[in-house]
């Protein structure tokens, strides 16, 4: 996912909300690449079909544990909607902030001038986005030690 790392909390987050509007997928599917490739096209057909679903207006004569079982599903769908649009919105500013900083430097410095040594060349926001691709995993660095090759106990 292209973002600045996530905490554990945020993820989690994340996850649940989309396992409120991908109910097919198991949360163990809900992975980087899932999140990664999510768009506000995917996100808008998925919500009106999820709402198609759930909506407590298309039960017609239903009890009422039934309309306000419906009804909580509704709020949380929308939650998630919610929450995922402003995710994958805030991503795509960022992104778009990094790559549009990098050619605003370029473009500066075409008349021959010598490029300042910055941050922004293509070799430092490449690896900035790699960094940020895998942020679980990036989050646990240095918490498992290597185990040891050879055995502990003897044979």
């Amino acid at each position: 996912m292209f973002y600045p790392e996530l905490s554990f909390r945020e993820l989690f987050d994340l996850k649940k909300s989309c396992k409120y509007l991908f109910p097919e997928k198991r949360f163990s599917e809900i992975d980087n690449d899932f999140l990664g490739s999510l768009n506000t096209d995917l996100l808008r057909r998925t919500y009106r079909e999820r709402m198609l679903d759930c909506h407590p207006d298309r039960l017609g004569m239903a009890s009422d544990f039934m309309i306000q079982f419906k009804t909580r599903e509704c709020q949380q769908v929308n939650e998630a909607y919610a929450r995922l649009k402003r995710f994958v919105q805030e991503r795509n500013e960022w992104i778009n902030t990094v790559l549009t900083s990098y050619n605003s430097r370029e473009s500066h410095f075409t008349n021959g001038m010598s490029k300042p040594q910055s941050n922004h060349d293509r070799a430092h926001i490449l690896e900035r986005l790699k960094r940020h691709i895998h942020p679980f995993v990036s989050s646990f660095k240095g918490f498992f030690r290597e185990m040891p090759r050879e055995s502990a106990r003897p044979m």
